[in-house]
């Protein structure tokens, strides 16, 4: 929930995070060793299946129109 909480915001362009997501944000790091590391592959795996799931969402009749 917080790595998808924090990709929203960057696509929004939000740099500051609320009180909320910056606690979640230390609990979801606190006690991981590479917990920052860790957080940032989860956003980019998201953002790798983001894109995946609205390119298999389009029907052909769309294909075909953006050609």
């Amino acid at each position: 929930m917080t790595a998808r909480t924090l990709l929203r915001q960057r696509e929004r362009g939000i740099q500051n995070l609320n009180q909320l997501t910056a606690l979640n944000v230390r609990k979801v790091t606190r006690f991981r060793k590479e917990g920052i590391e860790a957080l940032e592959t989860a956003i980019s795996n998201l953002k790798i299946a983001n894109k995946k799931e609205s390119v298999s969402k389009e029907t052909p009749a769309e294909e075909t129109a953006s050609r």
